[in-house]
């Protein structure tokens, strides 16, 4: 039961994290990449566009460290 709630906790961890992560990264380099911010345009798919793909690879990166921290 401890190993479930490591594991449980670490995936919702990564994907907090992955999702504030890519989605801040979208936000400071996107005009460099000719992501337009035209009435917020660049924030907008920072938030719903790529946010979610960096929350979902959070995850997995997650739940895999709180597998390896659960067994030991």
């Amino acid at each position: 039961m401890k190993s479930l709630i490591v594991v449980a906790i670490g995936g919702i961890a990564g994907l907090i994290i992955g999702w504030v992560v890519t989605a801040a990264a979208v936000i400071l380099f996107g005009e460099r990449f000719g992501l337009s911010n035209f009435e917020g345009q660049r924030d907008v798919m920072a938030a719903f566009g790529y946010g979610p793909a960096g929350g979902l690879v959070g995850l997995a990166i997650g739940v895999w460290i709180g597998r390896q921290l659960g067994r030991s």
